[in-house]
């Protein structure tokens, strides 16, 4: 049974908010970054990237990350989209929420992604993508999960329609794939048990929505199994990120990527980066979950706004 409007709209505005409050709270988190020429760890906040260092520490704290880059775009890019996002909730028509999230969330996490690649080397984690193309893959994996998820919430409100359980299939084969070719990586941070049970988790979850995509009409223990499934991968790939970090054993890695390779700097660099692309990766699947219910159910969806209005 379909939910009314007013549940599809504060479910719609719940989501918004919450990638767009993820978002903020990483643009405004500060790093923390080793200073090898003063032996100490120095607090890097957002606006003093916007302006020369003005300490021999803090120049020392960011001298062997990418030197004479631009970081404004970095600082202000996730707050301008923050902004917008916590803007678009609050807006009607619910269709110009649902779109508007979800092109916000894309376009939010490609900037970042390939666009800001050399800035994003500040974070000091491996996990970052070091080019545009690797960037671009990483977009492609994200885009599969959220449409992955999308589908999912889809087919337990329209078990029959043919479209969400194509895209089910399409999506799941693209995410098996990449992940599967991951495990190959002879990185030392992407080698670490912690990444390999992630993956073999976001392959569990591509296999799954592959054999979903076979199934005319699948039970509520499949759909609950894949939301489960997608939560954990969602809660645990943070986690599993700072575990691998601290493994690295590499000096040249630890002091010169990781800023110093203590807990509280590889810490801090975390959950900076893991709330700006996780921010954008709920607002784009969200916005993609709801523009997809909206657009397969117009006719229904205006009957029970009519409905709801009196």
């Amino acid at each position: 049974m379909n939910r009314p409007v007013s549940s599809i709209d504060s479910w719609t505005r719940r989501g918004g908010m919450f990638g767009g409050g993820l978002i903020l709270l990483g643009g405004c988190l500060p790093l923390l970054k080793h200073s090898m020429l003063a032996g100490s760890s120095v607090w890097v906040w957002p606006w003093a990237l916007l302006t020369q260092a003005e300490s021999m520490k803090l120049i020392a704290a960011t001298a062997t990350y990418s030197t004479g880059q631009n970081y404004a775009p970095f600082v202000f890019i996730p707050l301008i989209t923050a902004l917008l996002a916590l803007f678009i909730v609050n807006t009607k028509p619910l269709i110009f929420r649902t779109v508007g999230s979800f092109v916000l969330g894309t376009l939010f996490l490609l900037v970042m992604l390939t666009g800001l690649v050399a800035e994003g080397e500040i974070f000091g984690l491996d996990f970052v993508p070091p080019t545009s193309g690797a960037g671009l893959v990483i977009m492609v994996g994200v885009l599969a999960l959220a449409t992955i998820a999308a589908c999912n919430h889809l087919r337990k409100r329209f078990p029959t329609r043919k479209f969400p359980r194509v895209a089910t299939g399409v999506a799941g084969g693209l995410l098996t794939l990449m992940s599967g070719l991951s495990l190959l990586a002879g990185l030392p941070a992407w080698s670490v048990w912690s990444v390999r049970l992630l993956n073999v988790a976001i392959i569990a979850y591509g296999v799954l929505a592959v054999r979903m995509a076979f199934m005319n009409k699948p039970g509520d223990g499949y759909t609950r199994a894949a939301s489960l499934v997608a939560r954990g991968i969602a809660v645990s790939a943070p986690m599993a990120c700072l575990i691998a970090q601290l493994a690295v054993k590499d000096p040249f890695s630890n002091f010169v990527i990781a800023g110093g390779g203590g807990f509280a700097n590889v810490f801090f660099s975390i959950a900076k980066c893991s709330a700006l692309y996780m921010g954008g990766a709920f607002l784009l699947a969200f916005g993609l979950a709801g523009s997809m219910i909206l657009l397969l159910s117009p006719e229904k969806t205006q009957k029970q706004k009519k409905g709801v209005k009196a």
